[in-house]
């Protein structure tokens, strides 16, 4: 059985935002954890809270090649289509 997944409007946002082009972490100090994560299109500074959502639902994660750039997973592109066709 599938889990009914809610994606509120930050999320869903987010979602349309990696669909045209990857999120950039952005690293504040040397400590490991001090980073914050933007997109160029965002209206809001820091997305970092609605993309960690996106990456525990498994609709979102770091790009293979580049661990500081967020990309849209196969399953968030799915979504995404079926939420715009709605």
């Amino acid at each position: 059985m599938k889990k009914n997944l809610h994606l509120s409007a930050a999320k869903l946002r987010m979602l349309e935002l990696l669909a045209t082009e990857p999120a950039i972490r952005i690293h504040r100090t040397q400590k490991q954890g001090d980073y914050t994560w933007t997109h160029k299109d965002a209206k809001v500074r820091s997305i970092t809270q609605a993309l960690h959502g996106l990456f525990c639902d498994g609709l979102a994660t770091v790009a293979n090649d580049n661990g500081d750039k967020a990309v849209i997973t196969d399953r968030g592109l799915q979504i995404l289509r079926t939420r715009l066709r709605a």
